[in-house]
């Protein structure tokens, strides 16, 4: 979720902050702990595409030796080739890199993003874990790791390291009658930006519709934020304490977007509306003439199917909510397939049987959008589009045979 230009990053080892006091004998590592604190740092949206839901980071402070870093969990190279390509499907590598934190501050400070700071409320022991735990995941060997939004992202490794290294259970104050969907979540941060919005729920399919645990919606930051604001630690002995001591506003969002331009004016829901109104006048005329206009059926099938294939595509992702996603019904690669066909046996004034084919997927796509999938916005304006091709061809060109029928009773 956070792009750091690896010329700036600090390879800083945390085992040179826990050796160097103890080697002298004046304290042991345990006793180091003292002068350190550890929190959560929930950082607020940027305005690229991998930065629209927030970043999280760990910040591990030592006031003695005068050395304050933040751990993250978000770094790529988005030079990388096919990085895109390998994002969509599953297939990127994120790290874990060590910053100053004054450098880390510096950066969101410059683009306008906040950071909200939740010191923990940890003993010597836990600390100790931690800083442990930090130094193990630098090592080159396990420092890199296959990134999946959902399941394995910056935000869940911060989680993990730091509530798998307490003496005791984090119990969170979870409303269980409140059960959102990936999409669902997804939405509360993307919804200014319609058309990123649009490629999201494009991609996404039945498995971004089912309902999530407490667990499972903590991949967002500020998700984890407020659980962590109201999370208890059971200890061992059965009493409990609040996990966070205290919470710091460190930096104030100023990032507020430009809202003009194109595509804040067209928004898919408007482009789509427009396309169908051209397709009912376009139809109309067609009917009245007795003719199709096989080009324009040429242009949405073929736009249509191209789409299609990065769906099916999508089959092959690691991404498991993208896998399973009925919304193919409708951008169907067949329709690369047939589409010779359909301008073929339109120019010879024949329906081809394709058409039917497609008319059935529609239908299908509309009945479970009611029950299974939520769609991207606009796609059932496309859909009543494709269908209103389809009852157009089919009253303007009978099959093959009946055709030929009617033309020898008219000799």
């Amino acid at each position: 979720m956070r792009y750091f230009k690896q010329a700036a990053i600090l390879v800083l080892l945390l085992v040179s902050m826990l050796s160097k006091a103890g080697a002298t004998g004046a304290e042991t590592p345990l006793e180091q702990m003292d002068s350190v604190n550890i929190s959560l740092l929930t950082c607020s949206p940027g305005h690229e595409i991998w930065s629209l839901y927030g970043h999280t980071a760990i910040r591990f402070e030592d006031r003695s030796r005068h050395a304050d870093y933040a751990i993250n969990y978000g770094l790529f190279d988005l030079s990388k080739k096919y990085f895109i390509l390998r994002f969509v499907f599953g297939l990127t590598d994120y790290q874990m890199g060590i910053e100053d934190y004054d450098l880390f501050l510096t950066d969101y400070s410059e683009e306008g993003r906040g950071i909200i700071e939740q010191r923990l409320n940890l003993s010597r022991k836990e600390k100790l874990a931690i800083a442990q735990a930090i130094q193990a995941n630098y090592d080159p060997s396990v420092r890199t790791y296959r990134y999946n939004y959902f399941y394995d992202n910056c935000t869940t490794r911060a989680r993990d390291i730091l509530v798998r290294h307490l003496d005791g259970k984090v119990k969170y104050q979870i409303n269980p009658n409140v059960k959102s969907s990936y999409r669902e979540m997804i939405h509360q941060w993307n919804h200014g930006h319609r058309w990123m919005a649009f490629g999201c729920d494009l991609l996404l399919g039945v498995g971004s519709d089912l309902k999530t645990d407490y667990q499972q919606q903590q991949f967002l930051p500020d998700s984890l934020r407020k659980d962590f604001e109201r999370a208890v630690v059971v200890e061992p002995s059965g009493r409990t304490h609040k996990l966070v001591a205290d919470t710091t506003n460190t930096l104030v969002p100023n990032n507020a977007e430009d809202e003009s331009g194109f595509w804040t004016t067209v928004t898919p829901s408007l482009l789509f509306a427009a396309l169908l109104v051209l397709t009912l006048v376009s139809s109309f005329f067609e009917y009245r003439r007795k003719k199709t206009f096989w080009p324009y059926d040429t242009l949405l099938l073929t736009l249509s199917g191209l789409a299609g294939i990065v769906l099916f595509l999508m089959i092959f992702s690691q991404h498991p909510t993208v896998r399973v996603n009925l919304q193919i019904l409708l951008l169907n690669p067949l329709s690369i397939v047939f589409v010779f066909g359909v301008s073929r046996s339109a120019c010879h004034h024949k329906y081809h049987f394709y058409w039917s084919i497609l008319c059935v997927c529609l239908i299908f796509f509309l009945v479970c959008g009611f029950y299974l999938q939520k769609y991207a916005e606009g796609m059932w304006l496309l859909a009543c589009t494709l269908l209103v091709r389809c009852i157009i061809n089919r009253l303007l060109y009978r099959e093959p045979a009946t055709h030929k029928l009617a033309e020898g009773n008219n000799k």
